[in-house]
């Protein structure tokens, strides 16, 4: 049903959110703590995006740093918490490593062949989708 919405309704303007410094820093400071909570930093400022009409493009010329800036801020307050970084972590991520490689590589592949409606549809049913499993798990 939010995919059908999400297809009929009437595209948004382009930029017609307020882009003030108040309005950015309040997104910013949400996407940040809705980041810490649920480790989906980047939910936020897709829904944003979306809301200010961003092309695929723009969205991830602004997500994509934005979320690379948060984790690497996490990963700096980890190393400051003694015993936060264990071998774990790394036994974890040296599994974890190839799974991203290849997801990485589709969606790089991807992305130049979906129109803006496709990438628009499957991001927001995306992040819902996480939402729901994180509330019913």
């Amino acid at each position: 049903m939010l995919t059908r919405h999400l297809q009929i309704r009437r595209p948004l303007p382009p930029a017609a959110a307020d882009t003030s410094g108040s309005t950015v820093f309040a997104v910013g400071f949400t996407a940040g703590a809705v980041g810490s909570l649920t480790a989906m930093p980047g939910a936020v400022m897709v829904v944003w995006c979306e809301l200010r009409g961003l092309s695929k493009e723009n969205q991830r010329a602004l997500v994509q740093p934005f979320i690379i800036a948060i984790q690497i801020f996490a990963i700096g307050l980890y190393c400051l918490q003694p015993q936060a970084i264990g071998f774990d972590l790394f036994r974890h991520l040296a599994l974890a490593l190839p799974a991203v490689a290849l997801g990485t590589f589709i969606g790089m592949s991807m992305f130049s062949k979906v129109n803006d409606r496709i990438f628009r549809c499957s991001t927001l049913v995306i992040i819902l989708a996480s939402g729901c499993l994180m509330v019913f798990a």
